[in-house]
Order: C-alpha cells, then sequence, then structure tokens
C-alpha cells in the first residue's frame, strides 16, 4: 500500500499534492497549479510580515514599522527552486498544525 499521494486541503491554503517524487501546488487566488520536483526546489519557507528587517531592530525602529506596515498584508507560502526563483501563494495569518507539518515533510525531502 502507497503513502501516495498526500493532499492537503484547507479553506484559505493552497491545495498541495504530494508524491514520490514530486509535489504540486494550487494557486487559492488563480487556480493555476504548478509542480515542483523534490530535486529542483532548495528551501520552503514562510514570509511573514513581522520577519521584516525593520522588526528585527531594537526600540523605535519597530513602531515605525508598524506605522508604515499594511496590517492586512498576507502571509506568504514561498518555494525557491534551485535556480533561486522564487514562487510565492497567498496562505491566511496564523498557523496551521497540519500545514506546518506539511511543509516540515516537504523541506525534509527537498534537503536531502
Amino acid at each position: 500500500m502507497s503513502l501516495y499521494p498526500i493532499t492537503f486541503e484547507k479553506t484559505g491554503f493552497p491545495r498541495i499534492n504530494v508524491y514520490e517524487d514530486y509535489f504540486s501546488v494550487e494557486s487559492q487566488e488563480t487556480g493555476k497549479t504548478k509542480q515542483y520536483q523534490f530535486s529542483d526546489v532548495k528551501e520552503i519557507k514562510i514570509k511573514r510580515q513581522k520577519d521584516s528587517f525593520w522588526y528585527k531592530l531594537p526600540g523605535w525602529h519597530q513602531i515605525i514599522a508598524d506605522i508604515v506596515s499594511n496590517a492586512d498584508e498576507p502571509t506568504i507560502l514561498r518555494i525557491i527552486s534551485s535556480s533561486g526563483t522564487p514562487w510565492e501563494y497567498e496562505i491566511p495569518n496564523g498557523t496551521d498544525s497540519d500545514f506546518l507539518y506539511l511543509l516540515e515533510y516537504l523541506n525534509s525531502t527537498t534537503n536531502s
């Protein structure tokens, strides 16, 4: 019995299907699906507004970052190919344990 395909599908998140040698991501915004070979992916990460440079500086820099930033700025799932090309997908702000577990699994598979 095969473990694959693994499917992640929750409201607000891109749909992700995982197969033995690749995975696919369907964008919520466009409905388009892109396939990624594990061997061609360098990194998968979540980009949050609070991870920006300004929020890492102490003191008044954080206050300025809060003033000039957009509070509704989406959280981004970023997949970076081995050639350096980034692909980005909007995800809901906050966390989902199943989604984070899947990203951890994908990262362990792509970086092995």
